[in-house]
């Protein structure tokens, strides 16, 4: 018995290190993946981007990933695909489309308005003062051909846009910019749509912050 034990030891020894020997391989390729996904997650809190706490109503956007929150906390944007299904995307190309002829006018006067305000001038009452898109057009200094595009504000507000406003006011939109934002929870200041028509001058760098009444940056 006793020339026996030594050989049942050394036999369990061996077939413990070759069983631990595939588990160390699984675990060297395991923390590979844990090591590049805790990069990551170190950057991010050294950014000091927390993750928020799970709602219970609803599971937290799968499209905000923390490569896309690193985009925008660096670089100031990000590109979420497939965040609207194309009935939606439809369905917003129509309802935009028949502001934007409805309210020619008003995007005319708005191009004044954002003029006058550069000479000082009364600029909403200069801007609603003007009755047609040619006076608007005359009033201009760079003339009524080369504008970037006409700007249309506040289409969730509207009747006859229900689309527009489901998605502004959706709470997908809302968590999704809280995450981007960093911030617990968000308000809607306005919708803005941008109107490029064939043959619009191309837009300029510009800041938009002193345009807008925020003392945050978080917008």
């Amino acid at each position: 018995l006793e020339s026996r034990t030594p050989d049942r030891r050394r036999n369990s020894s061996v077939a413990a290190t070759s069983r631990g020997g595939g588990r160390t391989a699984k675990r060297t390729t395991q923390n590979r993946k844990e090591g590049r996904k805790s990069e990551v997650d170190n950057l991010a809190r050294r950014l000091g981007l927390h993750q928020p706490p799970k709602s219970k109503k609803r599971p937290k956007s799968s499209l905000v990933s923390t490569k896309v929150r690193l985009q925008y906390a660096t670089k100031g944007h990000a590109a979420l695909r497939g965040f609207l299904d194309e009935s939606t995307v439809k369905m917003l190309y129509d309802e935009c489309n028949r502001v934007s002829a409805i309210e020619t006018l008003s995007a005319w006067q708005q191009k004044v308005d954002v003029q006058a305000r550069r000479g000082k001038q009364n600029a909403h009452a200069v801007a609603t003062k003007l009755g047609s898109v040619e006076e608007c057009q005359d009033m201009l200094d760079s003339g009524a051909d080369e504008l970037p595009f006409l700007q249309f504000f506040n289409i969730w507000k509207r009747n006859d846009a229900p689309t527009v406003r489901r998605v502004c006011l959706s709470p997908h939109l809302a968590e999704t910019a809280s995450i981007l934002l960093d911030c617990k929870r968000v308000r809607l200041y306005q919708d803005s749509l941008f109107h490029k028509r064939a043959g619009d001058l191309d837009t300029p760098w510009h800041s938009d912050n002193k345009m807008a009444p925020f003392d945050s940056s978080k917008t």
